[in-house]
């Protein structure tokens, strides 16, 4: 990517973005404090442990949820869950063990009051409608397993919760979504570091491996700025994932579109809406941000060697 590209989302960044992805930005590509990316985070965190206040932008719901607390342990392991999270991460713990959006399978996926607050139809809460989706019920788990104490009430009801769920989403008749498969790769991540690997079949990244295959969209056509599709991002973050070999291919496509489809003022555009209802503006003001940050990590994570920012844009200044 261009030093003139590199600047204006530079730039586009700093002026617009929320401070969360700002401090993102400037702990992978501007060498500063992974603990200015934890103030940012610790803002979101609720007195319950868990995570709201839109944090997940297209849940503005306040109090906890467990989408909202998922996506701040994504941003947790993009840094590398440092030393200086474990009193945040404890209380993520707690807030998972006397949640009541747990069913006793699953964290829920929506929750009543998030009906009181702006949000993607998706996240709508209705009584009639059972959880259906691991979406985010596996990460969770795996962080669970990774990081709680063995003997802990929450450690032995994730354990059960596991073995249930990893029968039901390795059965030929399962169709696991494209977010859930996220889920289930950083799942089993966790589960590695942990070694708790006793909890899957033997053959369970195989498993994983061809989900991936089969879910990333191959079709150059599908990949337009109005367009929603399943980008290798999805499940590969850079050249040493383990997803990479037999994706080298579309992920040097999709970095070359993402280069070539960032707009001149410095971002990416959503490509998603709230279908009839139009999406609040500082919706897509944070979202913009977040994309931004994510994108730019892909593009970091597909270059040989990394990283390449500092080298583009101070080398011109």
């Amino acid at each position: 990517m261009g030093s003139e590209k590199l600047r204006n989302i530079r730039c586009y960044l700093l002026r617009n973005a929320r401070y969360l992805d700002i401090a993102r930005w400037n702990y992978h590509f501007e060498d500063q404090s992974v603990r200015e990316v934890l103030k940012a985070l610790y803002a979101y965190q609720n007195q319950d442990g868990g995570f709201g206040k839109g944090i997940e932008a297209d849940i503005q719901n306040p109090a906890s949820t467990p989408v909202s607390t998922w996506s701040a342990l994504r941003i947790l392991r993009e840094v590398g869950f440092p030393e200086d999270a474990d009193k945040m991460l404890q209380r993520i713990l707690d807030y998972l063990d006397h949640t009541e959006d747990f069913d006793g399978l699953k964290w829920r996926d929506a929750i009543p009051s998030n009906n009181d607050y702006p949000h993607a139809p998706w996240w709508s809460y209705d009584e009639s409608n059972e959880v259906t989706t691991y979406n985010p019920t596996a990460e969770l788990a795996g962080v669970v397993i990774r990081f709680a104490e063995p003997n802990s009430d929450l450690y032995k009801k994730t354990e059960r919760l596991i073995r249930e769920m990893i029968e039901t989403a390795t059965d030929s008749s399962y169709e696991m979504g494209d977010h859930e498969l996220a889920n289930f790769i950083y799942f089993y991540e966790d589960l590695q570091i942990a070694k708790r690997t006793d909890l899957v079949p033997e053959n369970f990244f195989d498993f994983l491996k061809g989900q991936v295959d089969e879910k990333i969209d191959r079709d150059p056509a599908l990949y337009n700025p109005k367009n929603y599709y399943t980008s290798p991002a999805f499940y590969i973050q850079g050249k040493d994932s383990p997803y990479y070999p037999g994706n080298e291919e579309i992920c040097a496509f999709y970095a070359d579109y993402i280069e070539q489809s960032a707009l001149p003022e410095g971002y990416w555009d959503l490509n998603w809406n709230w279908a009839e209802e139009e999406v609040p503006a500082n919706v897509i003001r944070d979202w913009k941000g977040t994309i931004t940050v994510q994108n730019m990590l892909f593009l970091q994570g597909m270059q040989d060697p990394n990283p390449f920012y500092k080298e583009d844009v101070e080398g011109d200044e």
